[in-house]
């Protein structure tokens, strides 16, 4: 029992946005409320979509298992009894960590989805209500991991301790797994930039737009379902809905609040491309809009270019030199200072794409250039490098002292959030419906 519980929350991570999951019922079966912890519930629904997504990252997780399903409400109980107690404290949050926590979940939704498309046809919602319907959920799963860090401050293992666990744990699967296969990689990113001529072209068309929109030649709705590139709100005119303040990129929101009723903007640049928009009703922190998207389209010449450029690297790399080569020429900030290093793990647990490249490379061998985007701004290319592969073992405190001392600490964690949960159980009132 005790293995299973601790799984359960060294993969607490699989715990969503509730607000965030697409529609997972079907049928007409009506929602209930399974349980109330202080002025929260958690309703049915939501104990399902945890459940399936769990099984979606697992399969060894059955999601009809009624012992799956206890630990997962019990877990929901324990999650929203660390918001009540945050509330209650008044814990705060800032904006710019909701919005960093936002754009850290969008970028693994795009991951998984493949596509901003893919996205809301599955969730049957723009991006942008997604985003404000989101919020609200971060900043309160921030607040609670507030909380336990401050109830908890940092946790740390000492040498004996971390020995302590190996002898007791390295037989136990479930609490120490085996390490699987896995490989190192390393990239040189360059990214495919609009060229000048392209860009003036898309403004063009955007201004002849806007000035037909302005002329009375045309309605926004109409020349939004005819040109816009945001297949999401096309359909509906461009309407965006009403949205607060850190919604929208900067670049938009700024233009977007500098307007008056019905005014439409002159092409607004943002990274999704140009924009016109009007202003349909404004307070002072949330405003109600709508907008024609016009996409930066990538030039042939552009991406020859790019793909030269990376074939000419190529051409001098070895396994021996790309590091280097990675720190002067690649152009992704994130993985350039650690000389292009995507890390070492199981090939499963790389994205898709590169997964897929690195299945077909041997060690010390490097791809062609192939099409990159991470970022859902920032359309590029990359070549990879498949560095080294190490075999799949029992971890040992020679070989992996890291992997060792993150579960022990996980473990004394654990023991020691298990100890202020039964402490707040005493203090919130929490219920589990019938």
């Amino acid at each position: 029992m005790l293995s299973s519980i601790f799984i359960l929350f060294i993969t607490c991570s699989y715990i969503y946005p509730i607000n965030a999951q697409p529609q997972l019922r079907t049928g007409n079966t009506l929602d209930r409320i399974v349980a109330i912890v202080g002025s929260e519930i958690i309703l049915q629904s939501t104990l399902d979509a945890q459940i399936i997504l769990m099984a979606e990252h697992d399969s060894s997780i059955d999601p009809n298992d009624e012992n799956i399903r206890k630990k997962v409400l019990d877990e929901l109980i324990n999650r929203n009894i660390l918001i009540t107690k945050a509330e209650e404290d008044t814990i705060s949050v800032s904006d710019e960590l909701v919005e960093e926590r936002w754009n850290i979940y969008y970028q693994e939704l795009l991951n998984y989805f493949g596509s901003i498309e893919r996205i809301e046809s599955i969730y049957k919602k723009s991006i942008n209500r997604i985003k404000l319907e989101t919020r609200d959920e971060i900043k309160k799963m921030l607040m609670s991991q507030q909380l336990e860090a401050k109830l908890l401050s940092d946790v740390e293992v000492t040498g004996k301790e971390i020995d302590s666990f190996y002898h007791d744990f390295k037989d136990s699967i479930m609490v120490l797994p085996t390490i699987p296969e896995q490989v190192e990689l390393l990239h040189i990113v360059r990214y495919i930039y609009p060229d000048t001529v392209s860009k003036k072209n898309t403004y063009d068309l955007a201004k002849s737009v806007r000035d037909s929109i302005v002329s009375a030649n045309c309605s926004f709705a109409d020349a939004a379902m005819k040109y816009s590139a945001d297949i999401a709100t096309a359909k509906d005119g461009g309407d965006l809905g009403w949205a607060g303040k850190g919604i929208f990129v900067p670049e938009f929101e700024r233009a977007a609040y500098s307007l008056q009723k019905d005014e439409i903007s002159l092409p607004i640049e943002s990274p999704f491309g140009f924009h016109i928009i009007q202003l349909i009703e404004k307070e002072k922190d949330s405003i109600h809009c709508r907008h024609i998207l016009f996409k930066l389209a990538q030039s042939d010449s552009e991406v020859e270019k790019v793909k030269n450029l990376l074939d000419s690297i190529k051409s001098v790399a070895t396994a021996d030199n790309f590091a280097e080569l990675a720190l002067k020429f690649s152009e992704e900030k994130e993985t350039k200072g650690f000389n292009g290093s995507l890390g070492k793990f199981s090939i499963r647990e790389f994205p898709p794409t590169i997964a897929v490249t690195a299945k077909k490379l041997k060690d010390g061998e490097i791809s062609s250039p192939e099409p990159y985007q991470m970022d859902p701004l920032k359309a590029g290319m990359h070549i990879i490098l498949r560095k080294e592969t190490f075999p799949e073992h029992r971890p040992n405190l020679e070989q992996d002292y890291n992997f060792i001392k993150r579960y022990a600490t996980e473990y004394k964690r654990f023991n020691l959030r298990k100890e202020l949960i039964a402490k707040l159980r005493k203090e919130v009132y929490w219920e589990i419906l019938d």
